[in-house]
Parts: C-alpha cells; sequence; structure tokens
C-alpha cells in the first residue's frame, strides 16, 4: 500500500486510510508509522521534520533573594491613588511575592521599587524580567551594574531562559 506505482509513497495518514479499507491487524497504525519511517524513498525525497527547542536551564538559586524575577501587571482600573499597574517581584528561593501598586510603567517607578525590595531584603545577584522596554532602559542597566546585579531576561516564548 506505500511501496507501489499506484501509491508513490503516500504519507502515514493516507496509507493507514487505504490499509483501514482492506485490512485490521493489533497497532495497524504503529506498525505503518515505523515502516514509512524506514523507507528509503521517502527519506530522500521528504525533509526531516526538525523541531528546535531552546534547552531548559533549570533555576537552583541556594539563598534567599539570590535570584528576584519581577512582571509588571496593567493597565488595571483606576485607583484612587491613581495607581493602575503591579509590579509584583519574586524571590526564587522562599518564594517570597511583594507587589507594588504603580501609576506608570516607566523605568524610573520600576527602579525606586527595586530599590525598596534591595533595601528590605540585601542584595540579590539576578533579576529576572522580561523584555520590557522599562527593563531595557539604561536606568535599570545602570542600576544592575551599580549594584552588581547580572541581569536576564525572558525570550519570546521561553520564560525563564537566560539571554547572555
Amino acid at each position: 500500500m506505500h511501496d507501489t506505482i499506484w501509491n508513490g509513497h503516500l504519507g502515514v495518514d493516507k496509507t493507514s486510510q487505504k490499509l483501514r479499507v482492506r485490512f485490521f491487524w493489533p497497532y495497524q497504525d504503529k506498525d505503518v508509522r515505523e515502516y514509512i519511517k524506514k523507507c528509503d524513498v521517502c527519506a530522500m525525497i521528504k525533509e526531516p521534520q526538525a523541531y528546535f527547542r531552546a534547552e531548559l536551564k533549570p533555576i537552583k538559586p541556594t539563598r534567599p533573594f539570590q535570584l528576584v524575577t519581577t512582571d509588571l501587571m496593567g493597565p488595571l482600573p483606576t485607583t484612587k491613588s491613581n495607581n493602575k499597574h503591579i509590579l509584583v517581584a519574586i524571590d526564587h528561593f522562599s518564594k517570597w511575592a511583594e507587589f507594588f501598586a504603580l501609576p506608570n510603567q516607566e523605568a524610573r517607578t520600576v527602579a525606586n521599587c527595586l530599590v525598596l525590595v534591595f533595601c528590605r531584603h540585601g542584595g540579590f545577584e539576578q533579576l529576572h524580567s522580561d523584555q520590557g522596554k522599562n527593563y531595557q532602559s539604561n536606568l535599570i542597566k545602570e542600576f544592575c551594574e551599580i549594584l552588581d546585579i547580572h541581569q536576564t531576561r525572558t525570550t519570546a516564548f521561553h520564560a525563564m531562559e537566560k539571554n547572555e
């Protein structure tokens, strides 16, 4: 059903359909899939299906506030204090989370909150965030440089992957 001149090396689905019309045996689809995978003609003609996935890197902090992850939420409904965003800062070792109500997402506002976290809990070695403009700003870069904090960012659709 697969190798004949008339069928022309059909794929798994079409070969399985043709076989089901005439034959049945247990694990038929699995056998067809394995047979077609080993077909030399198909291997030369069809492009290999390459799936490129980013390598997963485990996050293993060894002490509190060694790695702090931040993210911004909003805009949300405006409060009486004129706040409409929330900055979330989480310590990966202890899972301690702090939330800051913010009027905007500007780098200066975010940096002020990061200073509060830094002063309350001591220095952290790594700051992890998304690729928002506020985290890419010169102010945040300088903040991290002065306090000797290694800044890492997520890549699109690969959260928690280091960019070095």
